[in-house]
């Protein structure tokens, strides 16, 4: 962000502040201010001057633009053409007609976490200021921030000094390319407090079809995949064993000998098997005879049903794989990126569970995958090694990833999810009977298997998704995937 972004906002009462920036998917520009820093009202209205809160939050006065002048530092005058007033926020937007070429992105606020900073107009000053904020405290749709700097150099109440300062954008202090923006600056509260209303937690759907256009876009970046993988299945039942752990039952959706016909999975795992099972990034076709290597001589380590995994979780979560850690790693994994997340970047760990005894090996997966939690957090040296993301996505979302990845990662694990297998003939299923009804039955004594203390260890801030497929016998997609590729 820079100070030619503040604009200093002039009603026939008031003075405030705003910030000019562009949408997220056009060149159409904008202003976002506070929406009692554009009300003509102000002055008559008993319950604002009272100092009632919420009273602007609520209002559905129409704003008016004809007396509102929005001026930068340089002295130019923007144009206003409408004004979009949010029903329970005190927030406005106003379309202007010149251009901004900064856009913005919506950030999620932590409590404690975080520095920030604000540009501004103080009243009757033609002069950018800035405050330098810290230490946010968020309550409900609300966040207090303490003033890090000393703005008050003279023996002058804050809340005088800071008059005009309202509509400021609280922005990350960090240097991104695109600014992140947190909240607007609604209140100057007691004590070395401002207050500032989150825009996280902001539908902006209505103000976009207002617009016409996407202005804002909570997550980070957006990865295109294709996700028809998922119809090789079909899902015949899902259980909330508890709100934080999710288990699916999949079927092949062909049907076959003596359950199954696996061949069509098979053959889509081989159309990427070389980006997460290669080992040497220097064209696609070393990456591919790396990982046939690796499907012949790791056989034991059953690449192919690692493979079936991570390619599970991309189709059914619609979430792109980012990286995989090398086929004989102890806590072998795959990182992805959720899509359809509404906290802005996130990912998830997926990993391969087994086709042993089901009863026996979901409780045991799951309890060591909680159990060695930080053995899958964000690890650098993996993205150089193992990512290949050149060879599946885009530059521009080749860069969007790096920039989520390499930002802060305190908070990289908040998901996870285990693909396991069910050896039919294991099991003895008999050929002719209700298959789905048996899986169905096997499962749910595997859950009921699952001990209190491994649910106890899924923290609140975590999330696990299980996928359970029946396979007709055990390494049969090893061989079916081995024919393929011989």
């Amino acid at each position: 962000m820079s100070r030619k972004n503040a604009i200093k906002i002039k009603t026939l009462i008031a003075e405030s502040s705003g910030y000019h920036f562009k949408s997220a998917t056009d060149d159409s520009s904008y202003v976002i201010a506070s929406k009692h820093g554009l009300c003509h009202k102000a002055d008559d209205c008993e319950p604002y001057n009272n100092g009632d809160p919420e009273c602007c939050k609520t209002c559905d006065i129409q704003l008016e633009i004809s007396s509102v002048l929005l001026n930068k530092k340089s002295g130019a005058c923007l144009t206003p053409l409408k004004i979009y007033s949010f029903p329970n926020n005190d927030i406005a937007i106003l379309q202007v007609e010149e251009k901004s070429t900064t856009p913005l992105k919506i950030g999620k606020l932590e409590d404690g976490k975080g520095e920030f900073t604000a540009f501004g107009f103080k009243s009757d000053s033609i002069n950018t200021s800035r405050l330098l904020l810290n230490n946010p405290e968020v309550e409900g749709d609300e966040c207090y921030y303490n003033l890090e700097s000393n703005v008050v150099t003279e023996l002058i109440e804050k809340s005088e000094d800071l008059i005009g300062m309202s509509g400021s954008i609280v922005i990350n202090r960090n240097n991104n390319d695109i600014p992140i923006a947190y909240s607007i600056i609604t209140t100057n509260e007691e004590s070395n407090d401002v207050l500032g209303e989150q825009l996280q937690n902001i539908n902006f759907e209505e103000m976009h079809n207002f617009f016409g256009s996407t202005i804002f876009t909570k997550q980070r970046c957006k990865i295109s995949i294709n996700t028809n993988f998922k119809n090789n299945f079909k899902t015949i039942s899902t259980v909330s064993i508890s709100d934080k752990l999710i288990l699916s039952i999949l079927i092949p959706s062909q049907k076959g000998f003596p359950f199954f016909n696996l061949n069509p999975i098979a053959k889509s795992l081989t159309n990427e098997f070389g980006v997460i099972l290669g080992d040497n990034n220097e064209n696609k076709t070393m990456l591919t005879i790396s990982a046939l290597r690796v499907l012949e001589q790791k056989k034991e380590l059953q690449p192919a049903y690692k493979l079936l995994a991570s390619r599970i979780v991309e189709s059914m979560m619609n979430a792109p794989h980012i990286y995989s850690t090398y086929i004989d790693h102890t806590h072998y994994h795959h990182v992805h990126m959720l899509n359809d997340s509404e906290n802005g970047a996130e990912f998830i760990v997926s990993s391969y569970g087994g086709e042993e005894n089901l009863c026996e090996q979901l409780n045991f997966t799951l309890g060591e995958m909680l159990h060695h939690l930080n053995h899958y957090a964000f690890d650098a040296s993996l993205i150089a090694e193992r990512s290949f993301l050149d060879v599946k996505y885009s530059q521009e979302e080749c860069e969007a990833l790096y920039e989520v990845l390499f930002g802060n990662q305190d908070d990289f694990i908040r998901n996870l999810s285990i693909m396991h297998c069910i050896n039919l003939q294991y099991h003895n299923v008999p050929k002719g009977s209700s298959v789905e009804g048996d899986i169905e039955l096997l499962v749910k004594q595997a859950i009921d298997k699952i001990e209190q203390s491994t649910l106890d260890a899924i923290h609140h801030e975590l999330s696990v998704n299980l996928y359970i497929l029946p396979m007709n016998k055990s390494n049969e997609l090893t061989e079916l995937v081995g024919e393929l590729l011989k």
